[in-house]
């Protein structure tokens, strides 16, 4: 159920609706929109995801998210920081438990010329698209790949999960790569196999292939962290 509010954003007044954009077993997903006001009429000028989660099934990477408006002395900018938070469950009664944190920033402005908030990807260090498969929500790109799925003969069903399930693993990969070489390099125990594991699962990123490299090493062959040391 939508919920509305009055709030003043940098001096503006808003109109913050809080709608559902998923609902199920595998995802819950909360999108804020704020609405201006104008005479007679009423304009959308910016959707963001506010927070939800989402738990895979019977294993994989747990996660959930949220969002907070961060207070800024600029009047035409909207800072939003989002707190990820990635619960590695183990495969097969494992019993592993590993946590992963992330904290990531949108920064929009002011558009006067388009009557709303644009974001400022030199302000952000997170994209929109990757904020989007964190929250497991449809990026401006999906119907593209959706189509393009569709004349491959994949199910909508299957589309649905394994587009959102490899764009967020892409993410997560990217944000977490430091302490996953570290798990990588590390003797093996309980959280190098559930690495192995997760890497079997992953797309072939730059990310994915050193973390598997960095794995199958004697761990005598340290690496710099340089560069990739990819073929």
């Amino acid at each position: 159920m939508a919920r509305q509010r009055i709030a003043t954003v940098n001096g503006k007044p808003f109109l913050v609706i809080r709608g559902q954009e998923g609902l199920g077993q595998r995802l819950r997903a909360l999108c804020r929109n704020l609405v201006r006001g104008e005479r007679q009429w009423v304009k959308p000028v910016l959707n963001y995801p506010a927070d939800g989660h989402t738990n895979p099934w019977p294993a994989g990477l747990a996660r959930s998210f949220t969002a907070t408006n961060i207070p800024t002395t600029a009047r035409e900018r909207l800072t939003i920081q989002y707190t990820v938070t990635y619960d590695a469950g183990g495969y097969d009664g494992d019993g592993v438990k590993l946590a992963f944190i992330n904290r990531h920033r949108l920064s929009y402005q002011w558009d006067n010329a388009a009557g709303k908030f644009v974001l400022d990807p030199q302000q952000s260090n997170i994209s929109a698209a990757e904020v989007a498969a964190i929250a497991n929500i449809q990026s401006d790109d999906e119907p593209k790949e959706r189509n393009q799925n569709r004349r491959n003969g994949v199910s909508t069903l299957r589309q649905n999960r394994t587009a959102s399930s490899a764009a967020d693993t892409k993410c997560f990969l990217k944000f977490n790569l430091p302490r996953l070489m570290t798990i990588a390099k590390g003797r093996a125990g309980k959280s190098k196999s559930w690495l192995n594991r997760f890497l079997t699962e992953c797309d072939d990123t730059d990310e994915r292939k050193l973390c598997s490299r960095l794995s199958s090493r004697p761990r005598s062959d340290r690496y710099d962290g340089t560069s990739f040391p990819l073929p």
